[in-house]
């Protein structure tokens, strides 16, 4: 789990988002082994995460025969009438360099997924900064 690793920031910007009061926060840390560095809006009054954008910063690194030269993240969750948070969707970017046959390939490879499971708060990754 990733959480341990990283270091949480509150920002003073706040917005509102999907009707919820939301505050920014910043975080960098260890995640997936690698550097990476993002913000999350929270609900002000539960804590629960309305948007998490993250990415990779070591980069560029190998991974197999596979060079990674970005790697992005954004997840979106609601919050139901039973106030249960739920992820939502979630987008991923990645830009990568590889070799078949000895001939380099560039590529850019986009991943959108929809999420249909609520879950309960204590069991979402960003339960810590909400107790700050």
């Amino acid at each position: 789990d990733a959480q341990p690793a990283m270091q949480w920031h509150p920002e003073p910007e706040s917005r509102i988002i999907a009707g919820h009061s939301c505050q920014r926060f910043t975080f960098s840390g260890k995640m997936t082994g690698h550097q990476a560095k993002g913000e999350a809006w929270l609900t002000k009054d539960s804590g629960f995460p309305l948007e998490v954008d993250w990415r990779i910063v070591d980069v560029p690194f190998k991974q197999a025969e596979t060079t990674i030269k970005a790697y992005s993240q954004k997840d979106i969750y609601t919050i139901n009438k039973e106030r249960l948070c739920h992820k939502s969707s979630s987008e991923t970017t990645i830009s990568l360099e590889y070799s078949i046959f000895y001939k380099p390939y560039g590529g850019l490879i986009l991943r959108k997924t929809a999420f249909a499971n609520f879950r309960k708060r204590q069991d979402l990754p960003l339960n810590v900064v909400a107790d700050n």
